[in-house]
This record gives C-alpha cells, structure tokens and sequence, in this order.
C-alpha cells in the first residue's frame, strides 16, 4: 500500500544527521578568528575550500596548501585527524532516519569533499543506509546548483516533485525547492517528525 506522503526524503548530512563543532581544532585558525566567532559560512566559500567541494583538489594538495596557510608541518595523517575533528553524532536523528528508511527510500545530498565523506561514511551507520549518496567532491556540484538537486533526485529514483529534502541552511531550502522539491529548514529530529507526518508518511509519534 502507498501512502500519500513523500516517495523519497533526502538529508543533509552536516548539521542534520551529525552535529559540526567548527570552533574545534584547526577551524579557527583557518578563519582567522578566535573560536567563537568562526562562521562557517564564511569559510566555506573560500576558493580553496570550493575546489575541494567540488573534487577539484586531491586531499594531499589540499593538506599541502592548508599547511602553508598555517605555518604548520604535521604530516598528512595528523592533519586529516584534526581536519575531521569536528563531529559529534546525533542519536535521535538516527532514530528517526532508520524510521524513515522503513517507509520510503533514503538519500544524501550534501557538499562535502574526499576526506569528511569517507571517514563519516565508515563511523555512520545511517550513511551506510544511503545505497546512492550525492556528494559534490563526486559530481563537481554544489548546493544551491539545480542540476545538483535533481542528480540527488535521480539517484533515489524518485521524480524531484515526490522528494522532500530537509537541509539547516535555507538558501539550499531554496534551490530545492526551485527545481520542484519539497523542502524544510532542519530544526531538531521532533520538528521534522512532525512535518514528515503532515505530510502522509506514516511515523510512529515521537
């Protein structure tokens, strides 16, 4: 039996199915701010940080490059240690992702790059759930990008119409829905229950 709800709900990764703590490690220092006043908006669009969200530096020229912008020697293993330093999981949104996993196909639609997405993907159990995740650094998109939407789209096998798409930032809300999905601001694991079940899908009350 179908259900009038979406046909495919698609996450986020960052912010949405993990926690990002970018006032950890070597984050600040990158920014060029104390810790408390990084913004993360702000450093992801650096040019650098942009050819690497697209697959267009390999990780040990990125670790080259962030070396000499900060001065430092470690070595490459150092560096990706302390580069991936900055998550922390989220057990109520894997409660409800395996839930919605139950009733509808799953998908990733996140800018990432060839160092985050690989150590998550081993320590994640939802992200293992993922059969096709769309990541940037592996498509050369990024959010807001229709295109990058709609790949996301057909990698669930799911018209981008019958998606609902949940990301924390709203402007990728907005590129979403500009290319016809259903989408939401994150808020916590609660609020998204609730809207999932407005919408048809048959989730269990939180």
């Amino acid at each position: 039996m179908t259900h009038p709800g979406p046909q495919a709900v698609i996450f986020d990764l960052g912010g949405v199915l993990i926690d990002v703590d970018t006032e950890r490690s070597l984050w600040p220092r990158l920014a060029g701010t104390a810790p408390g006043e990084l913004s993360l908006a702000r450093l992801v669009q650096d040019p650098l940080f942009v050819r690497f969200g697209r697959g267009l530096v390999t990780p040990r020229a990125f670790w080259n490059e962030v070396m000499t912008r900060l001065g430092e020697t470690w070595d490459y293993d150092t560096f990706v240690a302390r580069w991936c330093d900055i998550f922390r999981p989220k057990p109520d949104m894997d409660r409800l992702f395996f839930e919605i996993a139950a009733q509808v196909p799953v998908g990733l639609l996140s800018d990432t790059e060839p160092l985050h997405f690989p150590y998550l993907l081993a320590r994640m159990p939802v992200l293992q759930a993922i059969p096709r995740p769309t990541v940037s650094y592996q498509v050369g998109l990024l959010k807001p990008e229709p295109d990058f939407y709609r790949q996301a789209a057909k990698d669930v096998g799911v018209p981008p119409d019958r998606c609902f798409f949940v990301d924390d930032v709203p402007r990728n809300v907005d590129g979403a829905r500009a290319v016809g999905m259903d989408a939401e601001v994150f808020q916590d694991a609660v609020t998204l229950r609730r809207q999932l079940r407005e919408r048809g899908l048959p989730l269990a009350t939180d």
